[in-house]
């Protein structure tokens, strides 16, 4: 796996945990994420995680359980 996607890996680690960490951004280390949380439409149990960069416009995403039991 190449370092920068397991930077991306090690954020949405930190950020199923906590969306209210400081994370810096895996991709220019410009700025902090920023975290939002979408409701899945067929599942109430199912979040979307979107990370992204507001300095540099790097994103990547993670569905989750909302009761974080287990990670999809």
């Amino acid at each position: 796996m190449r370092s920068q996607n397991m930077l991306w890996v090690q954020a949405a680690v930190i950020l199923a945990k906590d969306p209210t960490v400081k994370v810096i951004c895996p991709e220019s280390s410009d700025d902090f994420l920023e975290v939002l949380d979408i409701a899945s439409p067929t599942d109430a149990s199912l979040i979307e995680r979107h990370m992204r960069c507001p300095t540099c416009g790097a994103h990547n995403s993670m569905r989750m359980r909302t009761d974080n039991k287990s990670d999809i």
